[in-house]
């Protein structure tokens, strides 16, 4: 049985099957190339000629029998010349389709190419269909030649004509078609097959070249999305120098103010006290332009008030002092240590930060803080990248409220100590709530439900890294039209 092989090889053809597992090439492209179907056509053409050919030789044989009887049996000249010429033309077809499947014939499309089950057919015993044939077609010659006269019903080459083809010539012929057949369908089958192992490989091939494809994607959505958080980071970096130089350039004149005003006041008591003490030893009444002057200006009042106005001024500065010193307190994002923090403290100070938002957040209605602080202890953590976290969560909270328009503002703030190793705090606002959807959506980097210019969908992303990086996490609760509560829970110390 000859082994079919389709394309340009075998060899090739396993390289390109790598080449497709591995992703590097298209396997449609390699498909088309092997199983080329103009080729599988030719091939299916010749099949269904090499057996035409030998089934027409079936035919051809029992026809030679016929012509033959008819030869030896007419008596009239003219009808024994015409089947003469019909015999002959009818060896010739014989002889010829029997030369073309052994020794091929593009014109019949016969490449003479035997597979060995053929060959034995044709020159092994027992069949021995080529010495069966050409003898055949001998014997057919020889009545073509013989004249009238020696023709008779027990002429030797007309019963062996009619013998053969009766029985041996027909059987081998037959054996032939048979074998022909089983061949042709051996090949479609085998062909089927390959286009059936190539189809699953292709699939195959194609499966894992959209898996890594998707995971390049992956890939490159995370590469990008760590290259703008590099980006996010660093904008705060600089934000937080900004702040510090800022608090700096501001702190050391508010030290000048806070420094004289002390003195300031002082001065204005010891001033004050001087004129009192006057007033009650100087000869009565006060010449007149004094009298008058003390009136315009309003002395008893300025006695009075002076020590109030000072006293403020002084609450003013040491108000600022503060301000700066939680300025100066989140600008250290990027501390390299660990410190001991009073997180209530640390809540605070975000809360100054904001506490313009408070006041005139909700359409002018100033949003109502309340506080439930347990006592905690101090917990070692990165106080600066707490203050980041405590930052964006109320403030979330505040644009949630405000794109509510709630009439009645509140903010929930809780800390609690969960057990002796790890603290709880809780932001919680009683604005609309967030949906179940979104919620599964919140912690990913660039999401966000804001308007664009209003969010970059980062802040949740980095507190969530902040927080897990104290080796905590951060959980969001939320019902639609009650609320939402973000709870932190950290260790005290983590190492």
């Amino acid at each position: 049985m000859r082994k079919i092989v389709i394309g340009k090889g075998w060899s090739n053809l396993v390289s390109h099957l790598d080449l497709i597992r591995e992703g590097l090439t298209d396997p449609t492209c390699t498909l088309t190339q092997y199983l080329d179907q103009q080729h599988i056509a030719a091939i299916r053409a010749t099949n269904a000629a090499v057996i035409n050919i030998s089934g027409r030789q079936r035919m051809l044989t029992q026809r030679t029998a016929f012509f033959a009887l008819r030869l030896v049996t007419a008596s009239n000249p003219t009808q024994q010349t015409k089947i003469r010429q019909e015999l002959e033309a009818t060896l010739r077809l014989l002889e010829q389709s029997h030369q073309a499947l052994i020794f091929g014939d593009d014109r019949l499309n016969v490449s003479g190419v035997l597979s060995p089950e053929i060959k034995k057919i044709y020159f092994a015993p027992p069949l021995n269909l080529d010495q069966e044939l050409r003898a055949f077609i001998a014997a057919g010659y020889h009545l073509v030649k013989m004249s009238a006269n020696e023709f008779s019903l027990e002429n030797y080459q007309l019963n062996y004509i009619i013998k053969a083809a009766e029985s041996s010539l027909l059987f081998a012929l037959d054996q032939a078609v048979a074998e022909y057949q089983r061949e042709s369908e051996e090949r479609d089958q085998e062909i089927e097959q390959e286009q059936t192992k190539f189809y699953q490989q292709s699939c195959h091939a194609t499966a894992l070249a959209e898996a890594k494809a998707k995971e390049l994607q992956k890939t490159v959505q995370t590469l990008q999305n760590t290259q703008l958080q590099l980006i996010q980071a660093e904008k705060l970096s600089s934000l937080g120098q900004l702040i510090a130089g800022i608090a700096h350039e501001i702190n050391n004149p508010l030290q000048f103010l806070s420094g004289n005003l002390h003195y300031a006041l002082q001065y204005s008591q010891d001033l004050l006290e001087f004129l009192t003490l006057q007033a009650q030893h100087l000869p009565q009444p006060l010449p007149n332009p004094i009298s008058e002057q003390a009136e315009d200006i309003e002395l008893e009042f300025i006695q009075e008030d002076l020590p109030k106005l000072l006293t403020s001024m002084r609450t003013g500065v040491e108000r600022i002092q503060e301000i700066i010193a939680n300025l100066r307190n989140f600008s250290r994002l990027e501390q390299k240590d660990q410190q001991w923090i009073n997180l209530q403290e640390n809540i605070e100070g975000t809360l100054l930060l904001l506490k313009y938002r408070l006041k005139h957040q909700c359409n002018d209605n100033p949003v109502a803080v309340i506080k439930d602080y347990q006592e905690l202890p101090l917990v070692r953590c990165y106080g600066g990248l707490l203050s980041q976290v405590f930052m964006n969560l109320i403030g979330n909270a505040l644009d949630a409220l405000e794109d509510a328009e709630h009439t009645n503002p509140k903010i929930y703030l809780k800390t609690e100590q969960v057990n002796s190793e790890r603290v709880a705090i809780s932001i919680c606002d009683n604005g609309p709530g967030i949906s179940e959807e979104t919620q599964g959506e919140l912690f990913s980097p660039f999401f966000t439900t804001k308007p664009v210019g209003k969010g970059t969908g980062l802040g949740l992303s980095i507190s969530q890294q902040i927080i897990e990086r104290h080796q905590g996490r951060l959980i969001c609760n939320s019902t639609l039209g009650e609320g939402t509560e973000f709870r932190i829970e950290i260790p005290v110390n983590a190492v």
